[in-house]
């Protein structure tokens, strides 16, 4: 079974496996996530508490919100 969430929650489950993820690919979906348009930072925000990667998401991307 493959679960299929919304971009926010993908960018936070990239943030939590970075580690696990090759660096290219890691790069490229941070960059695609910074650059969109119809991304939601609240929701982001809270993603990342409830996963607990609230510092990866403000060290990684606070800069470009």
């Amino acid at each position: 079974m493959i679960r299929i969430y919304d971009k926010e929650r993908t960018i936070c489950d990239t943030l939590r496996y970075a580690n696990k993820l090759d660096r290219e690919v890691f790069n490229i979906a941070i960059q695609r996530f910074v650059k969109d348009k119809e991304k939601k930072i609240l929701k982001l925000m809270e993603y990342a508490k409830i996963l607990r990667v609230t510092k990866k998401v403000t060290h990684y991307l606070g800069v470009w919100l």
